[in-house]
């Protein structure tokens, strides 16, 4: 139970969370969802992506952990809600990073 949790490999919690994170946000953009909710969520994910492109763990050992997260990523660049709150956070469409275009290419 929870003393092989505690075992694994924080990046694992990690990337396990940001999946999470991810998905909710797709559901939340795909429900009828206030933009205070969307928001939220939004800020959730972002906050765990930036904590994981901070940390050490390489695009290379992303991809080995086998978390559909660049599905995830380019799943949110075509839903039309998360692009116009983004565009309103960063004031111009956001691109996908050279890293992230990686990413898509190997999924």
């Amino acid at each position: 139970g929870l003393e092989k949790i505690l075992q694994r490999p924080l990046e694992e919690c990690l990337f396990g969370g940001l999946t999470a994170a991810l998905a909710h946000l797709i559901v939340v953009s795909h429900e009828s969802t206030s933009s205070s909710a969307l928001e939220t969520v939004f800020e959730r994910a972002d906050a765990i992506l930036r904590l994981v492109l901070r940390s050490p763990v390489s695009l290379d050992e992303l991809l080995l952990t086998g978390w559909p997260i660049g599905k995830a990523l380019l799943t949110l660049q075509t839903m039309r809600q998360v692009m116009n709150h983004a565009t309103r956070l960063v004031g111009r469409t956001p691109t996908l990073s050279p890293a992230l275009q990686k990413l898509a290419q190997a999924i």
